[in-house]
């Protein structure tokens, strides 16, 4: 049995695909449910045939019946994927009565798996709805605590309003009030708080960038300062001069590239090309995890000679 995926099949429904059996073609459905469960239906024969280099084409003439071709089947597949979500959907009992924290958990889970957030960002989600505490039980942030028995649809704009209000009272950031007006109601009515702008971007020139590198170099960017009186052993004080010269490598490539950190973090020797200059960013360290980089998509950065040295 042949399984060939159809050029730009691939729709918010799914994808169309043309398997054959004993040399007769039919098209199947194939897609991923609500419940993210991996589904696929056979939809018909298919008015196809091979050509001479072994590929399916549409047949000739006009479409016999009991048959399918490219036009008849998309609705088909649309059609049988909206009938097994309202399968899905009459068997789910009746939540007239969710709880708020009940949502948030839902939509934890879609910021994980259908959004792909980044680690950190889903991070400083959870920070703000919920904070982990010294023990195994988890404290409740802010939003938690004042909404997190509440049902979902009693939470009214204007109890949003008075939410927000007595954050302005507390030492937050604007910022941060705004992040707790989340796109959905009751939030979205709240009003935006107005933020600072920007920070002056603070810049420095190659000798300063060199002086820092020196610093480091020397270790006096550790607390334990140089190794004037160090009561460490040969092994250790060669394993902190490496460690040093490393970092003092890492701040001039830093400066030379503009790298954000998880980028730097994330760097092989295999993303540097020294003989043509560049250097190629793919991934990033986000809270931890190895993922992509912020725009999703790599780039080459071009190297100057002193971050090809400090390489």
């Amino acid at each position: 049995m042949a399984t060939v995926l159809l050029e730009d099949s691939v729709t918010d429904k799914g994808s169309l695909v043309v398997r054959d059996y004993k040399g007769r073609p039919f098209y199947e459905a194939k897609w991923r449910d609500s419940e993210r469960a991996q589904r696929k239906r056979r939809l018909g024969p298919a008015w196809l045939e091979l050509d001479s280099a072994g590929e399916w084409v549409p047949r000739r003439g006009r479409v016999r019946s009991g048959f399918l071709d490219e036009r008849r089947a998309y609705p088909l597949m649309a059609s049988v994927n909206e009938e097994h979500e309202e399968k899905l959907r009459a068997a789910e009992p009746s939540r007239p009565e969710a709880l708020f924290s009940e949502a948030v958990d839902a939509w934890i889970v879609y910021l994980e798996t259908e959004k792909r957030v980044k680690p950190s960002t889903l991070a400083g989600y959870n920070r703000l709805l919920v904070r982990p505490g010294r023990s195994r039980d988890l404290r409740r942030g802010r939003i938690m605590r004042e909404f997190e028995k509440r049902l979902l649809l009693d939470i009214k704009t204007k109890d949003a309003r008075r939410f927000l209000t007595k954050l302005d009272r507390e030492d937050i950031s604007a910022r941060t009030v705004n992040s707790f007006g989340v796109p959905f109601n009751p939030f979205a009515e709240t009003t935006k708080r107005p933020e600072d702008g920007a920070s002056p971007i603070e810049t420095f020139e190659p000798e300063e960038i060199l002086a820092i590198a020196e610093l480091a170099r020397r270790g006096d960017h550790h607390r334990r300062g140089g190794y004037a009186h160090s009561v460490f052993s040969a092994d250790a004080e060669h394993e902190w001069m490496r460690l040093n010269e490393q970092d003092a490598a890492l701040f001039v490539i830093s400066a030379c590239t503009g790298l954000r950190l998880g980028e730097l973090l994330a760097l092989r020797w295999r993303n540097d090309d020294l003989r043509g200059g560049v250097l190629t960013v793919s991934r990033s360290i986000s809270a931890g995890k190895e993922t992509s980089t912020k725009s999703r998509r790599a780039r080459t950065v071009p190297l100057a000679a002193q971050a090809i040295a400090a390489f």
